[in-house]
């Protein structure tokens, strides 16, 4: 009978429907049950302190837990890898920083690829770098140590949080800038290169701007020049690089990325409860106290206009026929700005880590990245104004 044969229609697609409810089901009340947050580095470094600070809030505004689990080693690629095989089902967020734009230039054969196993979900913050020394080393300023690493004949030995950080590069950066010598001496993460710098193992290191605060207030290690501009609100007396090596400027980024194929409605949630957290005023105020900058306006890009990771928008007013400036243009615009101070003419360096190089291959994927015309114009007239007072370097 016709009713009959409606209701067994009825009841097979409900029975075929039936294993995609749990699903459907779980992305309308997400989060129903804690959520794990990597961050791909060792505790008590820049990336961590900006994570548990934001987390925690989002956790007290959501009413669940944000776990934060750190992963140190190789640069962050251990924790990164471990998030791209993730069920990508938003229980599995990846609190990233500026090494995330790097990695796949320094570590080849990774497990996964930064453009397809990932999707972005907001900008958290920049933070500029501060130069830190062991308290013992009679230097106080930018000049002191440039002066004591020319008149040292093996010049002097440097932290970094590890390869292809921005702690790396604003070292490199120092070095070309200068033309002293310097000893790279790369760490698993930020606090373990604090832990050798208080103790004099190693007497230098471009700490994370935010990490390093309560060390400096406390004599724990001194505080030379900071890699932002102006001054710095918790940290008045100390000047900027740039006041000794015109146009010196690095910031570090952190950003939370989620796998890649995680639902847009569980994106877009996490991305507005992450901007509401950061308007916070408790948020706000601490990452005063640390140096930490935050975007006023933090909105998520479609994935389906990009398939680079690096592709937010930030909250500029946007003007007739021009297109809004994504995190891919902050980024690129940083590079710039790096690029632009470290490569002054000079002779060919024999160093076997040249920043130079992973510079450029960044600057060309990050064109590849955009994909459009006025990003791809604006950035490289000023890229080959750059480069033509430079020497070549390939």
């Amino acid at each position: 009978m016709p009713g009959t044969n409606l209701t067994r229609r009825l009841l097979l697609a409900g029975f075929a429907a039936a294993p995609f409810a749990p699903n459907a089901w779980a992305q309308a009340i997400w989060p129903n049950r804690p959520v794990r947050v990597m961050v791909p580095y060792p505790p008590a470094g820049g990336a961590d302190t900006t994570a548990r600070i934001v987390f925690a809030k989002l956790g007290e505004m959501v009413g669940q837990q944000f776990v934060i689990e750190n992963r140190g080693g190789a640069g962050g690629t251990i924790g990164e890898a471990v998030v791209a095989k993730a069920d990508p089902d938003g229980y599995t967020v990846l609190h990233d920083a500026t090494a995330f734009s790097i990695n796949s230039y320094l570590y080849s054969n990774l497990p996964f690829d930064y453009s397809k196993d990932f999707d972005p979900v907001a900008l958290v913050s920049l933070v500029p770098n501060i130069l830190v020394v062991t308290p013992s080393v009679p230097v106080k300023t930018v000049a002191d140590v440039i002066a004591l690493a020319k008149a040292a004949p093996d010049g002097i030995d440097m932290a970094s949080s590890g390869n292809g950080t921005l702690q790396h590069l604003s070292l490199e950066m120092f070095r070309h800038r200068t033309g002293i010598k310097i000893s790279h001496v790369p760490y698993r993460g930020g606090s373990l290169a604090l832990n050798d710098v208080m103790s004099g193992q190693v007497k230098f290191f471009f700490a994370n701007g935010s990490s390093v605060v309560g060390l400096i207030q406390g004599g724990k290690v001194k505080a030379i020049a900071h890699t932002g501009k102006g001054r710095l609100a918790s940290l008045p007396d100390i000047p900027p690089v740039s006041d000794t090596l015109s146009g010196f400027e690095a910031y570090e980024w952190n950003g939370v990325f989620v796998p890649h194929g995680t639902p847009t409605t569980i994106v877009k949630t996490l991305n507005s409860s992450l901007n509401a957290a950061l308007r916070d005023p408790n948020v706000v105020s601490r990452f005063e106290q640390l140096n930490i900058a935050r975007l006023r306006k933090n909105r998520r890009a479609s994935p389906a206009r990009s398939r680079s990771p690096q592709r937010h928008v930030s909250g500029r007013r946007r003007m007739p026929g021009m297109r809004m400036p994504t995190f891919s243009d902050h980024l690129a615009n940083s590079l710039i700005r790096l690029v632009a101070a470290t490569h002054r003419p000079m002779r060919r360096s024999n160093v076997t880590w040249r920043s130079s190089i992973i510079l450029d291959s960044l600057m060309a994927y990050w064109f590849k990245a955009t994909r459009t015309a006025s990003t791809i114009g604006h950035c490289s007239m000023r890229w080959r104004a750059i480069r033509g007072g430079c020497v070549a370097w390939r």
